[in-house]
């Protein structure tokens, strides 16, 4: 297995991981936006994205890292978890 950087880590802890790529054209199937699946850069598992390159978020889109504990949490409901981080 290669390394894996820490950008990755961050990046993949925001997506749904599939470990084939025939999982992720099932999942590209059942969305109801097009989509398409692609290889992790430095991984072993596969991703979808938007098949519309406007239409992707990319990293940061949807997720934020909490400023107390540093996890990866949805913005929407980030202040609710915020507000009861104690950092751990």
């Amino acid at each position: 297995m290669r390394y894996r950087t820490a950008m990755v880590e961050e990046v993949c802890d925001s997506k749904v991981m599939y470990d084939t790529e025939f999982e992720a054209e099932l999942a590209c199937a059942k969305k109801s936006w097009a989509a398409v699946p692609y290889k992790c850069p430095g991984t072993n598992h596969f991703h979808i994205t938007h098949k519309n390159k406007a239409e992707r978020l990319g990293f940061g889109g949807r997720v934020m890292k909490c400023p107390k504990c540093e996890k990866l949490v949805k913005r929407r409901g980030a202040s609710k978890h915020i507000g009861k981080c104690h950092g751990d």
